[in-house]
């Protein structure tokens, strides 16, 4: 009987982590998603720069202009994959420390 009872306690562990791993990536991949169609509208404007005379770098020299951008994009990509690893690196780092705490409890009775 208390066999039976360590496993359902067990199984009921593994629902809330499951749970949990799921509302992180749900979030994860609102963000991305997010994320994905700003960059997708900013990539279209910097294609419509491209396309006129200053953005190919006429006579003007501004091709500069759709580099700084274009670099400007890529820093802005970065920085949210960046973001979006260190919200995951802390749901992981609460996970293991609520897993710890369980396992201490657990160890103490």
């Amino acid at each position: 009987m208390a066999s039976l009872r360590e496993k359902c306690g067990q199984a009921a562990q593994l629902v809330v982590a499951l749970r949990r791993a799921a509302e992180g990536a749900a979030e994860d991949a609102a963000a991305h998603k997010a994320r994905a169609e700003s960059l997708t509208a900013r990539l279209k404007d910097l294609s419509v720069l491209a396309n006129t005379d200053k953005g190919k770098g006429g006579k003007d020299g501004s091709g500069k202009a759709f580099q700084d951008s274009y670099e400007e994009v890529l820093l802005e990509e970065l920085a949210a994959m960046k973001a979006a690893y260190e919200a995951k690196l802390s749901r992981q780092q609460q996970a293991m420390d609520d897993m710890a705490g369980r396992m201490q409890r657990h160890k103490a009775r």
